[in-house]
């Protein structure tokens, strides 16, 4: 076999093991004093602020980056609001005032809906599915020459699996709960596929989310995992949780980097940028995921009603999700690209996949443990 496919290969875990050995065993050896590196301080705005789990994943990086290089290059992060508004973040670091900034690329949909894509599709790939399309289905390729058209470096950084799906004050069931509601919605073929059941698509900050649901100009939300949504306070400001997830099933995070800057950097430097987003993609995945079902029954024991939309309706809200896709795809090529990509990675990946279902250990088993 071909060393190049030995490489590509490489597991997440594999990785993390390789990090752990440069920061571990080779930077004490070749220290950044020793090749003579400069002192580099970046700014980094965010999108999320602090106090919640997403302020953590975002903190990731920076940590990372810090470490590995003997603090030699720092990555500074700023709240939201702190250097420019979150919705400002792409104009701010594209011109060069800031270096980089954790993004949501749902956010600049105005600019490219291919952002949207890679950030978050509507009914598309779970969490699984998007880590191993974007690593190993040509994924990162596809995003980063697509960001590059518009004088960035991107990197994933993190991300999570379903988020908890729309916490609402009405219940929704069938596709006739939807029409006349207000719902914040992030991501373009989401509000697109909101709108042709009949509700009205909002977009909102995260920031601004809990005051609208407290004072009623929403009705309802979908806004991130349980347990983000718990430290948000959204459980006191709805009284359904209507299921199954659908508009996001998995998510995409990055941080998005000013070219100029990026290529100012020592090669050492950029190839700690590249590895710790890496790392900190999978800690963040993980990170969001497992604290997902804290989050779950932080919300039942509050007492939130769980309601299940009926198959019917499930099957509405995919068929206007592929129009929609369509729709966009037709419009833009490289939302078109987005799609045939993770299109031809499940397709490829089906035989595979069908081979390990149904999979041991998908069940809980319940047994006692010997005293």
């Amino acid at each position: 076999m071909k060393s190049t496919g030995t490489i590509r290969s490489i597991s997440g875990c594999m990785l993390l093991t390789f990090i752990l050995i440069f920061a571990f065993f080779v930077t004490p050896v070749i220290s950044a004093e020793t090749l003579e590196l400069p002192v580099v301080t970046w700014k980094m705005t965010t999108t999320c602020g602090p106090g919640t789990l997403m302020w953590d994943a975002n903190m990731i990086v920076p940590r990372i980056v810090k470490e590995l290089t003997g603090g030699r290059f720092e990555i500074k992060p700023f709240a939201p609001g702190a250097l420019v508004p979150s919705f400002e973040a792409y104009d701010a670091v594209k011109s060069g005032s800031i270096e980089c900034s954790q993004e949501w690329g749902c956010y600049w949909v105005g600019k490219n809906t291919a952002y949207g894509a890679i950030n978050s599709i509507c009914t598309g790939l779970n969490g699984w599915d998007l880590l191993n399309w974007y690593y190993q289905g040509g994924g990162e390729k596809l995003c980063q020459e697509i960001w590059a058209k518009d004088g960035f470096v991107w990197f994933a950084d993190w991300g999570h699996g379903a988020e908890q799906g729309f916490l609402t004050n009405k219940p929704i069931r069938t596709l006739e709960d939807f029409k006349g509601l207000k719902l914040r919605v992030s991501g373009q073929v989401s509000r697109k596929v909101v709108e042709a059941v009949g509700a009205s698509a909002v977009m909102l900050p995260g920031g601004e989310v809990f005051e609208a649901m407290k004072r009623g100009v929403i009705d309802g939300v979908e806004m991130a995992t349980p347990y983000v949504n718990w430290q948000l306070g959204l459980q006191d400001t709805a009284k359904y949780w209507s299921t199954p997830v659908w508009h996001q099933r998995s998510g995409l995070h990055g941080l998005m980097v000013n070219q100029e800057a990026f290529d100012k950097l020592p090669e050492v430097y950029k190839a700690v940028l590249k590895y710790a987003c890496q790392a900190s993609t999978i800690e963040g995945m993980l990170l969001q995921d497992y604290k997902g079902a804290e989050g779950t029954k932080l919300f039942l024991e509050h007492g939130i009603e769980v309601v299940r939309m009926n198959d019917e309706t499930i099957r509405g809200i995919e068929l206007a999700a592929v129009k929609v896709k369509q729709q966009f795809a037709e419009e833009n090529p490289d939302f078109a690209k987005i799609l045939e990509s993770q299109q031809a990675y499940l397709d490829n990946y089906a035989e595979w996949r069908n081979m390990q279902v149904p999979s041991i250990g998908s069940e809980p088993i319940h047994f006692e443990m010997p005293h």
